[in-house]
């Protein structure tokens, strides 16, 4: 059967007698149990893969194929083949032999060592990997990355290397600013770790994706009022996390920005002298931001729209003046435009 490898893979011995580091969420750190000599030797062939070390590579696999005759046999094959591939940084071909050992060799030893190699190379693609296509061109092969991730995260259930994963993908949409997506990486994350640290930063990061999404007052502003929420939300289950971040300002800016939103309506319509139009959302100003720092500009044009409004009760319906040059064009011409 086979024997998972803590945390994996990439452990590395600073000595003879040092101590065992392996790669967690948060770094670096003592292993939590003794390895055997076999996830010690994978573990430095991992190492020497994703350094590019070739030569002591090549010399580790021959090594290590001596001294553990038992596990040779195609699973190994495979595995070492993709680790010398990846070590000279043929992702493609790399990722297509991990997958061979994940998909053919479930049980054996290469397993979870073949998922880190197979990490490795989402990782890179994420990180903006070029892929050829049609045999010319070169281009980045975000998708590739992604799928890799989510293969990953299927395969290993609720195991650290699955939501490492998602980290990973989630990362990369923030950092190429497509924070929907990432907003969407988050929701996955929560869904699937819904407390502690994972609970924590998944709702902390949501909030903060949907208020990045938002494009300023020409675009759609829901987004900020998901963002309100979430940050609500967070400030109410984690109210000392919330002190440290800075949660009650984060909601008092998504605030101001939804007032200064409909400020901007607002005052559009007053411009065009639709004067009962602007009131509507005058009204819905000072009913729903009345700290707004735009209170008091809102109440000034309210006031003169009441007075425009009042000149107009006791006159025939005239059609405001319309901008819009199409209109223009059917008045000319006498088109019926009521």
């Amino acid at each position: 059967m086979r024997r998972f490898i803590p945390a994996l893979i990439i452990s590395i011995l600073i000595s003879a007698h040092a101590e065992t580091l392996v790669l967690e969420d948060t770094g670096w750190q003592p292993a939590q149990e003794a390895l055997s000599d076999v996830q010690l030797s994978l573990a430095e062939i991992c190492r020497l893969a994703e350094n590019q070390n070739q030569d002591g590579l090549s010399e580790k696999l021959e090594e290590f194929e001596a001294a553990n005759p038992d596990l040779s046999g195609k699973a190994w094959d495979a595995f070492a083949e993709a680790e010398m591939i990846y070590a000279e940084r043929d992702v493609e071909e790399a990722a297509e032999k991990f997958y061979e050992v994940l998909d053919n060799y479930p049980m054996s030893e290469f397993y979870q060592p073949a998922l880190e190699g197979l990490y490795q190379c989402g990782k890179l693609y994420l990180s903006g990997r070029k892929k050829t296509f049609l045999m010319v061109f070169k281009l980045k092969a975000y998708d590739e990355g992604e799928e890799i991730m989510r293969s990953i995260a299927d395969r290993a259930g609720n195991a650290p290397i699955a939501k490492r994963a998602f980290y990973t993908l989630a990362e990369s949409y923030e950092k190429r600013e497509e924070y929907i997506e990432a907003y969407n990486i988050w929701v996955e994350i929560a869904t699937r770790w819904p407390t502690g640290e994972e609970g924590l930063k998944s709702l902390y990061e949501m909030g903060k994706n949907m208020h990045q999404a938002y494009n300023g007052p020409k675009y759609d502003s829901s987004s900020l009022k998901s963002a309100e929420g979430y940050y609500g939300q967070f400030k109410k289950r984690y109210p000392e996390e919330a002190e440290l971040r800075d949660i009650r300002e984060k909601i008092q800016l998504t605030q101001e920005q939804q007032a200064y939103k409909e400020y901007r309506i607002a005052m559009h319509y007053y411009r065009v002298e639709d004067y009962q139009t602007a009131m509507v959302y005058l009204e819905s100003f000072q009913e729903n931001w009345p700290d707004s720092q735009y209170a008091g500009e809102v109440e000034k044009v309210a006031a003169e729209c009441r007075k425009e409004l009042e000149k107009l009760k006791d006159k025939p319906r005239i059609r405001p003046v319309d901008k819009n040059i199409f209109w223009r064009f059917a008045h000319f011409f006498d088109f019926d435009v009521k």
